[in-house]
């Protein structure tokens, strides 16, 4: 009964959101009608068979309800940018938002133009009717899909359900916008989920107009076109006064590096563990990221003075290792920090998926939303947010120890 009511409470609330924002629709009337042109497809390859097929998660029920789902929201959005007004209304919505790498609901998308909703469900229901009688995760009747008056987009959207949090589908570049030249040729559509097997490459499978793709990091870094990837997170709520950082990409302009007159350290990271119970990732090895930052206070609100990724970026650790919480020692470079602060400085390390995307807040100040490339948001190894006010902070081959229920990390002062 109690399931029952959650669901009930999810679906009413996501009718309430789709339907509350016609009087803002966005017109489409004038768009270029040109069909999307396709860019050249190196570095990818091309793949068959059923795409389900490589992203079914059988060790985990509510993450192949989440990975079901996503398929079915990227393949609509597939079938949407090979129309040119469709294919305009997302670039430019995701590029207009305030969130780092273009971040955009779909639930809001289809609130801001009725007809593209409309078109969307229709997606979604084809999409469906071709799983109507194998065996998913989550059964879908002929009797819903003949139903106008069933969405199947509040239908996948509440789905989207892991360890008790609810996400939203969701839109977001796989780089920086400022890393990018804005156009509408076709772009890629790409499942934010690991395709199975692929233990250290961390491929995700994907559609470039109607040829499906397997997807590297390497080649989508290298790839000049854009590259859209669909999948689950929390959307953040934001005003005018919130801070965005992102946790990767620092070298594109949003969090600039400028030592300048300040007196460098280097610091070293010397050991490090994850423990047991805390593997966040399905493949064979975890891959850590992590960044530092520093930061002073302008009207009560934060100003990052200089943001870098650790130096270390990145480490893996097998699966058996982290079973063992194995100790890792070493002398690995991770940032360079001061001897002198102004107002405090936070470090972040997390499991880290290069084509997820996840929030949360800065735990010394609500009004910085911090962006991680990883699936969920407690996929984090530490964040410490400490000295604020700190004058001092490491001397002469100090040591600054973080230790935790999921980790334990060992930095050191190695002199100017």
């Amino acid at each position: 009964m109690k399931n029952n009511f959650l669901f009930f409470a999810v679906t009413l609330s996501l009718i309430i959101w789709i339907f509350s924002c016609k009087k803002s629709e966005i017109s489409i009337d004038q768009i270029d009608s040109q069909t999307p042109k396709i860019e050249n497809r190196d570095p990818f390859t091309s793949i068959g068979g059923d795409v389900w097929n490589l992203i079914q998660d059988t060790t985990d029920v509510e993450s192949n309800k989440i990975n079901w789902a996503l398929m079915h929201f990227a393949k609509a959005t597939n079938q949407a940018v090979t129309t040119p007004a469709y294919n305009q209304l997302i670039i430019d919505q995701m590029w207009a938002s305030p969130i780092p790498f273009g971040g955009k609901s779909i639930v809001d998308l289809c609130s801001s133009n009725l007809a593209f909703k409309n078109y969307f469900e229709t997606q979604l229901r084809s999409s469906l009717l071709a799983y109507v009688n194998s065996n998913p995760p989550v059964y879908v009747s002929m009797q819903d899909l003949q139903n106008p008056n069933w969405s199947p987009l509040i239908f996948l959207t509440s789905i989207l359900v892991h360890n008790g949090v609810n996400y939203l589908p969701y839109l977001h570049f796989q780089k920086l916008t400022s890393g990018m030249t804005k156009n509408y040729n076709l772009p890629i559509i790409a499942i934010g989920q690991q395709v199975a097997g692929t233990d250290d490459e961390d491929n995700i499978p994907g559609w470039q107009g109607n040829t499906q793709i397997l997807i590297s990091e390497d080649g989508a870094n290298s790839y000049a076109g854009i590259i859209i990837i669909i999948g689950n997170s929390l959307v953040p709520a934001y005003n005018q006064n919130t801070t965005f950082v992102p946790l990767q990409g620092l070298s594109q302009g949003i969090v600039q590096n400028q030592v300048n007159d300040r007196a460098p350290n280097d610091i070293n990271m010397t050991q490090w563990q994850i423990k047991r119970g805390y593997r966040f990732e399905k493949g064979g090895k975890s891959e850590l990221a992590g960044g530092f930052y520093k930061y002073h206070y302008v009207n009560g609100y934060i100003q990052f003075d200089e943001g870098w990724d650790m130096g270390w970026n990145s480490i893996k650790i097998s699966k058996n290792d982290i079973y063992d919480s194995k100790s890792f020692t070493g002398y690995r470079y991770s940032f360079r920090g001061s001897s002198t602060l102004s107002d405090g400085f936070m470090m972040i390390t997390y499991e880290k998926d290069w084509y997820a995307h996840s929030y949360w807040t800065l735990p010394c100040d609500s009004s910085v939303l911090f962006d991680m490339s990883c699936s969920e948001p407690h996929e984090y190894y530490f964040r410490d947010c400490t000295g604020y006010p700190k004058t001092t902070w490491f001397t002469n081959n100090d040591e600054f120890i973080i230790n935790n229920d999921k980790s334990s990390f060992k930095f050191k002062w190695s002199g100017e």
